[in-house]
């Protein structure tokens, strides 16, 4: 039963993907347009106006929170989602300041995530109000380390 759903959730990420390609390299505003509707539909929430450059990549969808007035600029990366520990070994450090769940990235209000950052929330990520992210950062938010 857990590999029928697991190859279901696969085959739709990938019909998802035949969307996503041509939507994400559309220009103008336009292109614009169809990310946010593309965007408001797949995300957990997505408040209004926020806007959505070209190449911008967002994955498990279902774990990102967006406020309004945010600008992910062109080819951002977000990957979300719990980390998968199938038989590993997994040592988790808790974070009383992260009321969120693990693997969460949430975006508060009027913030700017410039051109080619990439924010991995396996671990949970959470952006203030009114913050810029520098364009080429990298937010990890797990560690791969094998010692304590």
């Amino acid at each position: 039963m857990h590999t029928i759903k697991r190859m279901w959730t696969l085959i739709v990420e990938q019909c998802w993907g035949l969307i996503e390609w041509p939507l994400s390299a559309w220009p103008g505003p336009l292109g614009t347009r169809l990310r946010y509707l593309y965007w408001k539909r797949r995300l957990r929430s997505l408040a209004k106006n926020v806007h959505f450059g070209v190449g911008v990549r967002i994955y498990a969808p279902e774990w990102v929170s967006i406020g309004e007035h945010c600008w992910i600029d062109d080819y951002a990366i977000l990957l979300a989602g719990p980390v998968r520990d199938e038989g590993r070994l997994v040592y988790r450090k808790q974070n009383p300041y992260f009321g969120f769940q693990e693997g969460e990235i949430v975006i508060g209000k009027q913030v700017h995530i410039a051109p080619f950052v990439q924010i991995q929330g396996h671990g949970g990520v959470l952006i203030g109000d009114g913050l810029t992210i520098a364009a080429g950062a990298k937010i990890y938010s797990l560690s791969h380390h094998y010692r304590d």
